[in-house]
């Protein structure tokens, strides 16, 4: 289960930095960029700021415990650094977890994973 999403931003390094908090077994994922976001399974377009987009998908995953109290933010979540403009749960839907990352154009990222989190680095 995903329990949170952090962001931050690394000037010194030159790079922007969003992480997933997970706890229990860490689920497979996919990390791409895509030229529009929407909503899973109900395809509603999600207006993300940003001229650049990555998609993160986790599956087996949830963001939301047994009774369905989500565990992550529900509304577009903007951050305002160099290159991660915002960040958005797209979906949370038959084991699938969906989060959109807009960011200022298109970049070098690397994926990477820690005990208890997944993280994505994003260069500017």
């Amino acid at each position: 289960m995903a329990t949170g999403i952090r962001t931050g931003s690394h000037p010194d390094c030159r790079f922007d930095r969003l992480v997933i908090d997970i706890s229990g077994a860490r689920p497979g994922y996919s990390v791409t960029f895509v030229a529009t976001v929407a909503r899973d399974a109900s395809g509603t377009p999600v207006n993300l700021p940003g001229s650049a987009f990555l998609l993160i998908r986790l599956t087996p995953a949830q963001g939301h415990d047994a009774s369905g109290t989500s565990a992550l933010p529900r509304h577009l979540q903007t951050v305002g650094y160099p290159m991660l403009r915002a960040y958005a749960v797209t979906g949370d839907f038959e084991g699938v977890l969906s989060v959109a990352v807009g960011l200022s154009g298109k970049a070098r990222y690397r994926v990477g994973e820690l005990p208890g989190r997944l993280y994505l680095d994003v260069a500017w």
